[in-house]
């Protein structure tokens, strides 16, 4: 990561993570240092802009490069950590000097994260996920970022922005966040008590169809991202 004010570290110790690869979201300023310094050897190339732009090219060009190396069992891998790295990288700078905050930094890399896991783990060798209770918010939450990236992606090329659409999008994703932002434990109460009110149903409703607490954090995390992913200027206070 780029040079920091000394200060700045405090506040990166408080940041909590809810990982599926990752370590801690912020794990010390030493290991922040170190990471940033040293370059991540064997992976393709990112090209990348400062701040906001790092971000937007991880979510586009970044997501693109790890479904095309997903199938090799060491590049897919090295490139998925590699660039979970850089995404919290860029988050720490724009806390450190835009004012991001840390709470909605924390579920934007959850946000990533998820997407990461499931571009890679839907494009290696093994192509399914491992079996799981229904309903599978966890999957769902995953992968529902990346899907909706590209959708969004596609709707800024075209220079055609449907609001009622995007208004759609960003609603699913800060269903999507708030659920990753979630402990394990939380996420286990919150899917039984799904299961309970559905009792004999055929089908579980999808998670941006349920009513579910959102904290202002993931719904500005999601309108973040949906900026970000429409090419759009970003309004990060």
């Amino acid at each position: 990561m780029q040079a920091r004010p000394a200060d700045s570290c405090a506040n990166v110790l408080v940041l909590r993570h809810t990982s599926v690869h990752s370590n801690a979201f912020a794990t010390g300023c030493r290991q922040r240092a170190a990471a940033d310094a040293r370059p991540i050897d064997n992976t393709p190339a990112v090209r990348l802009e400062p701040g906001l732009g790092q971000l937007r090219e991880l979510w586009h060009e970044g997501l693109d490069q790890l479904a095309k190396s997903a199938g090799d069992d060491q590049r897919g891998p090295e490139l998925r950590d590699a660039l979970v790295a850089q995404h919290r990288i860029a988050l720490y700078r724009l806390v450190a000097t835009e004012g991001l905050d840390l709470e909605v930094a924390e579920d934007l890399q959850a946000a990533y994260e998820g997407a990461v896991y499931h571009v890679w783990r839907a494009n290696s060798k093994p192509t399914c996920y491992e079996p799981a209770l229904l309903p599978d918010y966890t999957t769902e939450s995953r992968s529902d970022p990346a899907s909706q990236a590209q959708v969004l992606a596609e709707m800024a090329e075209r220079s055609a922005i449907d609001e009622a659409a995007v208004a759609r999008v960003e609603a699913a994703i800060e269903h999507d966040i708030a659920f990753l932002a979630m402990s394990a434990g939380d996420q286990e109460a919150f899917v039984e008590s799904v299961r309970r009110a559905a009792a004999e149903a055929e089908a579980y409703p999808e998670l941006s169809e349920l009513e579910m607490p959102v904290p202002e954090s993931s719904q500005a995390a999601a309108r973040i991202l949906v900026q970000l992913l429409l090419s759009a200027p970003v309004t990060i206070g």
